[in-house]
């Protein structure tokens, strides 16, 4: 009986043992992928536009190429943007909210500022471009 009490014990401890060397096993692998992948998917380099592009009803109005200085009026002065260097704002909009003018300004490649009510859109495009920040 006791021979028998003892090899129940040990496979059971055997069992706990193997247990434990496959969660410590997981645990280790997890520790290592998880920051891995937060590094190969983490924040990347975001590119400088070289040119925006301002549409109006789907229009493409203007194309300026980056960086510029100057000032554009659109929709009879219902808005207006505003190009210094290579940031671009929407610096007034008649439009009741004016989240647009509130997005600030923009100057990486894929941004844009979008005033739905007159229908404003400026874009900067995902050139190939190579000016990191």
């Amino acid at each position: 009986m006791i021979s028998l009490y003892n090899k129940k014990v040990t496979e059971r401890a055997f069992k706990l043992q193997k247990l434990r060397i496959i969660l410590s096993t997981v645990l280790i692998v997890l520790s290592v992928a998880i920051p891995l992948c937060v590094i190969i998917t983490g924040k990347k380099d975001k590119k400088i536009g070289t040119r925006v592009e301002i549409y109006v009803d789907s229009e493409l109005i203007y194309n300026v190429h980056l960086p510029s200085q100057a000032e554009y009026v659109l929709n009879n002065g219902r808005n207006r943007i505003s190009v210094d260097g290579y940031e671009i704002s929407m610096t007034y909009a008649d439009c009741p909210d004016a989240l647009c003018v509130r997005t600030g300004k923009i100057k990486y490649a894929g941004q844009s500022i979008i005033c739905i009510p007159n229908r404003v859109s400026v874009i900067i495009p995902s050139d190939n471009v190579d000016i990191y920040i």
